[in-house]
């Protein structure tokens, strides 16, 4: 047990060149470590991530002195320290990276539903974030993992009965929250990079805002006898920004903005983590159920005839999955109807070349199409094809357009985490295979690959933003802490980063050679 205490021993704090408190004790600058570290007590671990200090030999945590080795006067990043506290000793990094300590009182968080706990967010510069918070873990088969992932909510009270949003490391306002256990990953990196190359460049115009009376129908449902009367627009005459667009002044974000961070649960180191927002309505900005339907998101849940356009299925209202989509927005059965997503995935699987030719367009976002077919083959997501993709439209009478996630399985590895060394295949699906025989989609995706693979996909560019990631990472030590705590498996080597670079470079070239061929 800490106790031991120079409090009454010191002289007057003073500042030093770090902006942070320095005692002195006996003529020797003793650093204090504000914050307080975080300690994982079992694997005698202490990770700090305060503004640097200055020191001689000794540094104080709360109230205890601590001797530390090697005295390098300052705390280096990611380097590990041997601090002693009496016959105890400990060790110590410094991190730049965001640390979320959780406490559930040692109970054991469940699937579902959600338990409460406390929440501590601690940002280098800035006050501590503390909330009460309901979780749960989170996910299908990743549930079976060493490292869980989790589902927070931040609460007003200790039932939940209220909640409240906060802005979370810069990011939306909200009160639901991810924890990502990227447990999977060697580097931690993949599915992390490619949401950036994502909201880099995925586009979908929903921008204009429609007339009902004139524009739609009344039931909420597609009708393809009043084709004229759809409220689609040409896609080239949409105001575009990178990662989003501006609708009536919402932001819209297609996909999710994420940070990583280091996780603590119960009193336990649990390495990387990142914390991220939810692909929703709200992030969609997609239009509410006003007692029709509007907007619609479903989620690719699991491998069925549905989410990979090869076979049409019966749907029930009353049920909130089908043909393996699960419904996000809305997902109340009596607002839920499947039969908009029914015809669309029917229009795919059953019409004539000529209808579906004449159809399409109107109901997918050919732009949004062409980004995702280049993305889902650039970062060879073979888990990403249906499952693991939101399909979402904006308002009735609207196209449909897709959204990423859970890209683990990418750039070279499969969702296990096992080596896939091929770069010589193309993904597609139902829907893709019957767009790669049209003209006119087959030349927006060669302009749209010729666009950017000269910037947002060149291989320069993408090698800079992995090896960008994996230096954080291991510039801040988080590698090496990982590997301090023996439920944490790791496969972590630096030749890992090289294997990517390869992989791209290979992977580019083929992709070029299919797209340009088309």
């Amino acid at each position: 047990m800490l106790s031991q205490s120079c409090e009454n021993s010191v002289d007057s704090p003073e500042a030093n060149d770090y902006n942070s408190v320095a005692l002195k004790y006996r003529g020797e600058v003793i650093a204090s470590l504000e914050p307080s570290p975080v300690l994982d007590a079992e694997h005698s671990l202490f990770v700090y991530n305060g503004n640097n200090v200055h020191f001689d030999s000794l540094i104080l945590i709360k109230k205890d002195t601590f001797q530390i080795t090697p005295n390098d006067s300052e705390l280096q990043l990611g380097k590990a320290y041997i601090v002693t506290h009496r016959d105890s000793s400990y060790t110590l990094y410094r991190t730049e990276l965001p640390l979320v300590v959780i406490n559930t009182g040692n109970v054991e968080i469940p699937d579902d539903p959600k338990i409460s706990g406390n929440l501590v967010l601690l940002e280098t510069g800035k006050n501590p974030f503390t909330s009460l918070i309901g979780i749960e873990r989170r996910g299908g088969i990743s549930q079976t993992f060493p490292k869980k992932s989790y589902s927070v909510e931040l609460w007003e009270d200790p039932l939940g009965d209220n909640t409240k949003n906060e802005s979370l490391l810069g990011m939306r306002n909200d009160d639901d929250w991810i924890l990502d256990g990227l447990w999977n990953e060697p580097l931690r990196i993949r599915d992390y990079t490619s949401h950036d190359i994502w909201l880099k460049m995925g586009r979908a115009d929903y921008v204009k805002e429609y007339d009902d009376d004139d524009n739609h129908d009344h039931d909420g449902h597609d009708d393809d006898d009043h084709d004229d009367d759809f409220g689609y627009y040409d896609t080239k005459d949409a105001k575009k920004k990178k990662g989003g667009h501006h609708d009536k002044g919402k932001e819209i974000t297609l996909g999710i903005k994420r940070k990583f961070c280091e996780v603590f649960v119960n009193g336990s180191y649990r390495g990387i983590y990142y914390l991220g927002e939810k692909v929703d309505r709200k992030q969609l900005a997609i239009k509410e159920y006003d007692g029709r339907l509007r907007g619609e998101l479903y989620k690719g849940d699991t491998w069925a005839n549905g989410v990979t356009f090869i076979g049409l299925d019966d749907y029930s209202n009353g049920s909130k999955t089908w043909s393996g989509y699960e419904a996000e927005y809305p997902d109340k059965v009596g607002e839920l109807d499947w039969g908009n997503l029914h015809d669309f995935v029917n229009l795919v699987v059953n019409s004539s070349k000529k209808r579906f030719d004449d159809k399409i367009r109107k109901r997918v976002d050919i732009e949004n199409m062409a980004d995702y077919f280049i993305f889902l083959n650039v970062i060879y997501a073979p888990d990403n094809t249906g499952k693991n993709l939101f399909t979402a439209r904006y308002d009735r009478k609207e196209p449909y357009f897709f959204v990423p996630w859970d890209m683990d399985g990418t750039w070279g590895d499969e969702w296990t985490g096992d080596r896939l060394t091929n770069t010589d295949f193309i993904l597609s699906n139902g829907l893709y295979d019957r767009l790669l025989l049209n003209k006119k989609f087959k030349k927006e995706l060669r302009s749209r690959w010729k666009e950017l693979k000269s910037n947002v996909l060149s291989p320069q560019n993408l090698k800079g933003m992995f090896r960008e990631n994996f230096r954080y990472l291991k510039n801040n030590g988080a590698y090496e802490r990982e590997n301090l705590n023996p439920e944490l498996p790791q496969r972590y080597s630096d030749t890992e980063i090289d294997f990517i670079a390869t992989w791209i470079d290979t992977r580019i070239v083929f992709v070029d050679n299919y797209i340009n061929g088309l």
